[in-house]
């Protein structure tokens, strides 16, 4: 039977191992990368969308939401 002592060394083992795969492990950073250009993408898009909003005015939008809810 391990002493407390030996298991506690495991589990200090077990814990530095895992560590260092979370270290090397890029799969997260390369999400949050992705998230972040997204974000930018839809804020662009919707500047775009409420410039053209401004220059052609309300009534294309309010066409499009009646043709919409006629569906």
């Amino acid at each position: 039977m391990q002493s407390h002592l030996e298991r506690m060394r495991d589990r200090g083992d077990q814990f530095v191992d895992l560590a260092g795969t979370l270290r090397r492990d890029e799969a997260g950073a390369t999400m949050i990368e992705y998230g972040i250009i997204m974000g930018l993408v839809s804020i662009a898009i919707i500047a775009a969308l409420l410039s053209i909003q401004s220059m052609v005015g309300n009534d294309v939008f309010s066409v499009v939401a009646s043709a919409l809810s006629n569906i």
